[in-house]
């Protein structure tokens, strides 16, 4: 039997139909390209907006006329549109012979079978169970392929139907992953593209843990050259997906990350998870981290709650954050939803207007982009030739296949599609840049002044790494003073104890003398009444002078708990110092070693490989910038310290106060 595959919508559709393709060549059944001719055709559907309905609608159509003209036997629709309106297809278009969903894939040759044997196939499996694992069969040009990692959604986006297409969010195993991966290199793919509805929560439903960086690291290990991500979350980023991101030489610095607005308000109605002032702390966190970093977003205009000075702030932002790629799209209610339930909806006419505005936006920055792109060398893979252009036509990193535009290149030599060149960037018109095949000379002449540029980056490092150092040797010295502070404390302490047990015995010869004069009084009777008062005197003067040496005590008894609070400060503060010290010495390590690299790439190397030499300065600033934290942590620690210390003055002060009071006393007794 001779099939026909027609394909709609995303990529992850896409893989889906591959998979029903190696199943049905399995099975002996001949592929065909065209439906002409075919005895049954595959119509693979999206059915996520409206725009997406009507273009499988159309080519549902477009096949029946086939059909109808007898050059096309049996019409078989899959894919969301169907899974969506199981019903309503088979209603409204007698045309169709079958209908599948979205978790039934794999039951593609049985339901061709019962098809062609006069049956009317409706196959609707379950969309949240395992997903099953089937070869391919590749309709990418063969140096390129997506790789599905995932399938379905838990984010549940107000405006989005997905989670109900596609089921609940499931990732593959990795050992399945990493199979298929090699087969893709192991065939000549150069350029993977990772792909899912969300692709930074992969591993999480099977390992308990993010382990998208754990997969990128594995796949930089096979045999391709770009590795490619698509549709990241931009509140499921962890700092070890940046770091594996940055430091990995093969995933392009090209990500993909769906925002739809910026708006808190709006963001909250459409159930996305975090907010304006978080979008633009992880922009900032990428573009710092992330060397030559690119950025694609989506976008969508005339959200409920989407008000006048919610559209101006998001077009605010775009100008601010400068995003390189963007789709933009204006709301279209989809029913089932929470949204299409809202009130606060904005009119049809005036979401397309917003949508256009914002191109316009868009559509300057992108300008601007690659304005700042005229006159240099970029690697491109190149695609094929364009006979209409009559011109050679490929991709940078910063373009991804179908969604972003293209570069248009001549040559003096034919260039094979899936070959790597160096293209030098002459003009841009419509978003697509147009160049010329650069020599390896000339290359070469720009890898110079780029090297040229790494090595005064790096001495300029070094040479601020340095200054912090001599900048922070304070930190350095205080520490035997810091251990010897408390030490002299604990002496002055134990010296004003000795003093106030001398003082007690003074205390006690006073009380001897009230009983002395007491005795004497009584002895003398009548005649013994100033012995009475002097008596009297003596016992309050010694009641009081008690009194003062317990309010000493109890200061003394203070101090100790003060002192014993400083000891451990202090042995923090001198931990934090080593430690400082310690990181300083690696920092300035490092900062050597990379120098001493860099010199060694500029000496032995024609093109060294900048992606490592900026993800070390990256490293390098960063180390720098912790340092810089330590050293605020340590100065707010010193003057807590200061504080402290100004606290035990006070303190012994006081005591000091108190124990001048009992000797003036005891002076005036003594008297």
């Amino acid at each position: 039997m001779k099939v026909a595959f027609i394909s709609l919508g995303c990529a992850k559709n896409l893989v889906n139909t591959e998979q029903m393709m190696a199943l049905c060549r399995d099975a002996g059944h001949t592929l065909q390209e065209e439906p002409a001719g075919a005895d049954a055709v595959v119509i693979n559907t999206c059915g996520f907006i409206d725009s997406a309905k009507e273009e499988a609608i159309d080519t549902i159509l477009s096949v029946a006329e086939l059909k109808s003209a007898g050059q096309v036997g049996k019409i078989l629709v899959t894919g969301c549109l169907t899974q969506r309106y199981q019903q309503e297809i088979l209603d409204e278009l007698p045309e169709v012979d079958g209908i599948m969903g979205t978790g039934s894939y794999g039951e593609i040759v049985p339901a061709l079978a019962e098809m062609m044997a006069g049956g009317t196939p409706r196959r609707f499996a379950d969309i949240h169970g395992m997903i099953d694992e089937f070869d391919r069969v590749l309709t990418t040009p063969g140096h390129y392929a997506y790789l599905r990692i995932a399938e379905g959604c838990d984010n549940r986006c107000a405006y989005c139907v997905i989670p109900s297409l596609r089921g609940r969010y499931r990732s593959r195993r990795m050992e399945d992953v990493l199979a298929e991966a090699k087969k893709l290199a192991d065939a000549g793919v150069k350029e993977c593209i990772v792909i899912a509805q969300d692709i930074t929560r992969y591993g999480i439903d099977l390992y308990g843990e993010k382990k998208l960086a754990a997969l990128l690291r594995e796949l930089c290990k096979l045999d391709f050259h770009w590795i490619r991500l698509h549709y990241l979350y931009p509140d499921e980023f962890t700092d070890e997906l940046i770091d594996t991101i940055a430091a990995e030489d093969k995933v392009l610095p090209y990500l993909d990350i769906p925002i739809q607005h910026c708006n808190d308000k709006v963001l909250r109605a459409m159930n996305r998870r975090g907010d304006k002032a978080e979008l633009l702390a992880l922009f900032r966190k990428l573009r710092e981290r992330i060397p030559g970093l690119v950025l694609r977003t989506s976008l969508i205009t005339g959200l409920p709650f989407e008000d006048e000075a919610a559209f101006e702030e998001l077009c605010d932002f775009l100008r601010e954050v400068r995003i390189e790629r963007a789709g933009v799209f204006p709301y279209s209610p989809e029913e089932g939803t929470p949204a299409a339930r809202m009130l606060n909806r904005v009119d049809t006419a005036e979401a397309e207007r917003r949508a256009e505005l914002v191109v316009d936006v868009q559509s300057r920055i992108m300008d601007d982009f690659n304005d700042s792109r005229m006159g240099t060398v970029v690697e491109v893979l190149c695609d094929g030739f364009d006979q209409q252009a009559m011109q050679f036509v490929g991709r940078s990193y910063a373009e991804s296949p179908d969604i972003d535009g293209r570069i248009y290149f001549t040559a003096d030599h034919e260039v094979e599609a899936g070959e790597f060149v160096p293209v030098r960037i002459t003009g841009a018109m419509d978003g697509e840049l147009t160049g010329q095949l650069a020599s390896y000379q000339e290359q070469e002449v720009q890898s110079s002044e780029k090297r040229e540029q790494m090595l005064q980056n790096f001495a300029q490092i070094e040479q601020e790494m340095a200054q912090l150092v001599e900048e922070n040797k304070h930190f350095t010295t205080p520490s035997k003073f810091l251990n010897e502070f408390p030490v002299a404390l604990k002496a002055e302490n134990e010296k004003t104890r000795e003093e106030l047990e001398k003082m007690q015995d003074c205390g006690k010869q006073m009380g001897v003398l009230a009983l002395n004069a007491a005795i004497e009084a009584g002895r003398m009777g009548e005649g013994g009444k100033q012995f009475v008062t002097a008596a009297e005197t003596i016992r309050v003067s010694a009641g009081t002078y008690d009194e003062l040496i317990d309010q000493a005590h109890k200061r003394l008894a203070d101090s100790d708990e003060r002192i014993a609070e400083l000891e451990e400060q202090v042995h923090r503060m001198v931990t934090l110092l080593k430690e400082n010290n310690v990181a300083m010495t690696k920092l300035m390590k490092s900062c050597q070693e990379a120098s001493r690299q860099a010199q060694e790439w500029n000496r032995l190397k024609p093109c060294p490989n900048f992606k490592e030499m900026e993800n070390q300065i990256v490293v390098l600033r960063n180390a720098d910038e912790e340092i810089a934290k330590s050293e605020e942590r340590n100065r707010m620690q010193m003057e807590d310290f200061t504080e402290e210390m100004e606290s035990q003055k006070k303190n012994f002060d006081e005591l000091l106060q108190s124990m001048e009071t009992v000797y003036r006393h005891a002076a005036e007794r003594k008297k």
